[in-house]
């Protein structure tokens, strides 16, 4: 309260994981839950992706059975998790090892399971270092990636919109800049 903050206990939440010796950074992403009041994380470990539930009480969180949530040796990479408000769902995006489309579901949350719906083709090109944001005023996920499909690897921006378990995309835009690195 005010301006202090209170920090638990540290607890391994990699016990409940598999193989958590083996987690790519690049696949690992968090987001709260509001409307079930729960925390859901992704992660691969070698060629595998995982969905987990977590439950937060005061300081502690407990992690629920960890599932496998694509088909072996085409893991997701550049993982983005963002709570929709007015869906009360939340919109994963991730590009997929086996092509590097950027992709996306969406995650309903109830109880500790995590129900997934379809997968959806949100950009069909290279897709690198994806990130996502929510913007709660207008009802919009934004979307960020380098598109690594042509020199000089341009920015690209999409925004999307959830209902039910269906996304709906705009155009992507790019954004290429010409800046050099300088030496000084």
């Amino acid at each position: 309260s005010g301006s202090s903050i209170t920090v638990g206990v540290s607890s391994d939440v990699t016990a409940a994981m598999y193989y958590p010796s083996t987690i790519d950074s690049t696949t690992i992403d968090v987001v709260w839950d509001k409307n079930a009041q729960k925390a859901l994380f992704t992660y691969a470990t070698g060629a595998t992706s995982y969905v987990v539930v977590g439950t937060v009480s005061g300081t502690s969180i407990t992690l629920g059975t960890p599932a496998e949530i694509n088909t072996p040796f085409k893991y997701y990479r550049y993982q983005s998790l963002t709570y929709d408000d007015v869906a009360q769902k939340i919109l994963w995006t991730y590009t997929k090892s086996s092509d590097f489309y950027l992709r996306g579901r969406v995650v309903t949350v109830s109880g500790t399971t995590a129900t997934l719906g379809a997968e959806y083709v949100i950009a069909s090109n290279y897709a690198y270092y994806a990130s996502a944001i929510y913007n709660p005023s207008s009802n919009v996920h934004v979307i960020a990636y380098e598109n690594y499909d042509s020199a000089p690897y341009p920015v690209s921006v999409i925004a999307a919109s959830i209902s039910g378990t269906t996304i709906t995309t705009g155009r992507s835009e790019e954004h290429t800049s010409e800046l050099q690195s300088q030496s000084t």
